[in-house]
């Protein structure tokens, strides 16, 4: 499930907006449900994300699992004076008396690695590592491009957007050859390449996965992040615009708020 702002050619499941001072990344925070649990991830965002538990509140990094009460930030305006005012995201567990599955360990987790010394890739799913054979030369750009970008998440997966895959295979607009453009179905051609290599059954991809309306992501885990304080002061974010839907997580443990809350963390 997917946070952030909403623009043509990029949906998340929840729309954060307005954003008059347009801080909200496309993709900012993750939510996913495994194992039993939620967790979230910040999307290697410039400004972040913050996670409020009891009345420490720290900076997301890698994979963190929500416990009763946390509370999800994401920077939505800096007042005349410095302040900041953020969305505020707060997980309810349902089920909070009864005692949670276990999570899957960093090893259990189907993931991708790469050597990039030796240019081989692996796949580690069920507890067991193969190496991944045959893949073509774009194939394994992708691979490497997506586990360098959760490398530098703090080992968290990220959502890459059809955009940044197409110059990350094909470079800048102006780099092209003569004639040639490249589009959506080119990323896709790459990641069905890819795919026949890496999955198991590429039909039910359980490694580079489909994120509608936006791009792919691959479980390129490198283990869960410690739980770090943080400075809080604001932080500047690229350009954009947002509008606010929580219909997609509703009854599912989240309440989305309305507009950004009054006071500053």
């Amino acid at each position: 499930m997917t946070i952030g702002r909403g623009s043509p050619t990029c949906q998340p499941d929840v729309e954060l907006g307005p954003d008059q001072q347009q801080w909200v990344s496309r993709v900012h925070c993750i939510l996913e449900f495994r194992a039993g649990a939620w967790y979230a991830s910040d999307n290697a965002t410039v400004n972040g994300t913050l996670i409020r538990r009891g009345d420490r509140t720290s900076r997301l990094e890698g994979a963190v699992r929500l416990q009763h009460g946390d509370t999800i930030l994401v920077l939505g305006d800096v007042d005349s004076s410095g302040g900041a005012r953020y969305w505020s995201l707060a997980y309810v567990d349902p089920h909070v008396t009864r005692p949670a599955d276990l999570p899957l360990t960093p090893e259990d987790r189907p993931r991708v690695e790469v050597d990039r010394v030796g240019a081989r890739v692996f796949r580690r799913i069920d507890g067991q590592r193969h190496e991944v054979v045959g893949l073509r030369p774009k194939a394994y750009q992708l691979v490497r491009y997506m586990t360098g970008r959760s490398f530098r998440n703090q080992g968290a997966p990220v959502v890459c957007t059809y955009a940044e895959l197409i110059t990350a295979l094909w470079g800048e607009r102006h780099e092209w050859p003569a004639g040639r453009s490249f589009t959506k179905e080119d990323v896709r051609d790459v990641v069905n390449d890819a795919r026949a290599r890496l999955e198991l059954d590429k039909s039910q991809p359980r490694l580079l996965e489909t994120v509608r309306g936006i791009g792919y992501r691959l479980a390129a885990w490198v283990g869960a992040a410690p739980f770090h304080e943080v400075d809080e002061s604001p932080m500047v974010d690229s350009p954009g615009s947002a509008r606010d839907s929580g219909r997609a997580i509703r009854g599912r443990g989240f309440e989305p708020v309305e507009r950004p809350p009054t006071e500053d963390v």
